[in-house]
């Protein structure tokens, strides 16, 4: 691991199940060195990935029913919505790492 990113984590997660239906998680955290904070950091970490896998199955479990709630114009809406999210997300993940290489604050 190089100078450049020891002590950073890039946590990316996606579920995804059609065009414009992801989720995605970026989280950068410094790792402290006592074992406390260490643990507690990791802890709170675990728990967001929880929150979020239970709100990605919630929202597939009651898809139908959310999608007939929304009708087709809603649904169109929601999924170009996400698919704009998930494009911003990704260009700021792309954005840090190139900015990180290239020594720019």
């Amino acid at each position: 691991m190089t100078k450049l990113l020891s002590g950073r984590i890039a946590l990316v997660t996606g579920a995804s199940r059609g065009i414009g239906r992801a989720a995605a998680i970026a989280l950068g955290v410094h790792l402290p060195s006592e074992p406390v904070p260490y643990l507690l950091g990791a802890s709170i970490a675990v728990l967001g990935v929880a929150i979020t896998a239970g709100a990605i199955y919630l929202c597939y479990r009651n898809a139908s029913r959310l999608m007939a709630l929304l009708g087709e114009i809603g649904t169109m809406v929601i999924m170009r919505l996400l698919a704009f999210i998930l494009l911003c997300i990704g260009i700021e993940i792309m954005w840090t790492g190139w900015a990180a290489l290239n020594h720019i604050r």
